[in-house]
């Protein structure tokens, strides 16, 4: 993260190219003694630095990868985030995306370079770590789930998907200009991904249905609100922007994606 300060060496690096696609960042799990301030220095001031060496040295695009945390943290019932919402970020990484977004849209556009922002939620796929490793890998093991009377509505988006949007971002003929929000088609429970996983897996594990109040009880006091927001409650995500505006349909889907992850977690853990 410390080759974000380097904007001169930035600048050098990217003469002749036509294309940034943005994808560092730093989340509350990885940040040090720092707090804020690191959160901060990576997300915001790396990112400024990066969009106006990019400038400099001449590119004519920037993608910057952002967070669906900067409009929120969940959706109420029956509703669903668009592009057209006011941001409403209640962390300090979803603080600091938004600030780096209007950063790389302000420098764009005082440059006269296109830029777009794509705000994903929760990625899943191979190779995806953070909370959906943690539960597969407590899958792997046979361990019961506290989770079986869950029936939240989240958006989330396979790694090839979004990737796939990424491309289409990388290659529009017309200029962008926007921000753009990525989410697979459909809507899925935390009691959907764990039976994917359990299926995929061959898991002895199983469903408790605890009661969802109950639950948040629970998290409310171990000091766990974030992991009680990600597994308890919504977050809707409307892609129809990205879809007109890039022709992009995310046709790999999550089920696909979650159950890859689960086996890859798997195959690891048995290496082990």
């Amino acid at each position: 993260m410390d080759l974000l300060a380097a904007r001169k060496q930035w600048e050098a690096a990217l003469r002749d190219v036509d294309v940034v696609v943005h994808l560092a960042a730093l989340t509350h799990d990885r940040v040090g003694e720092g707090g804020y301030e690191e959160i901060y220095a990576v997300n915001v001031k790396g990112t400024e630095n990066l969009v106006q060496a990019a400038v400099s040295a001449g590119v004519k695009r920037f993608v910057f990868m952002s967070s669906i945390k900067v409009n929120g943290e969940h959706t109420p019932e029956g509703s669903a985030f668009r592009v057209s919402d006011a941001p409403r970020p209640s962390s300090d990484y979803g603080s600091t995306k938004l600030e780096a977004e209007r950063r790389v849209s302000r420098i764009c556009q005082d440059s006269g370079v296109d830029w777009v922002v794509v705000r994903a939620p929760l990625v899943c796929g191979p190779g995806v770590k953070g909370n959906l490793a943690d539960l597969a890998r407590w899958i792997v093991r046979g361990w019961p789930l506290p989770l079986g009377a869950i029936e939240n509505k989240r958006s989330m988006v396979s790694v090839a998907d979004l990737s796939d949007l990424l491309c289409k971002c990388v290659f529009a003929k017309d200029n962008l200009a926007t921000v753009l929000l990525a989410a697979d088609d459909s809507v899925v429970s935390t009691s959907d991904i764990c039976r994917w996983m359990f299926s995929e897996v061959k898991s002895s594990s199983w469903l408790l249905p605890v009661p969802a109040f109950l639950l948040s009880l629970l998290f409310r006091l171990a000091g766990r609100s974030e992991l009680r927001a990600k597994l308890l409650g919504s977050l809707v995500v409307d892609n129809t922007v990205a879809k007109q505006k890039l022709a992009w349909c995310p046709e790999k889907g999550v089920e696909q994606a979650v159950r890859a992850m689960a086996s890859e977690v798997q195959s690891s853990m048995e290496k082990k």
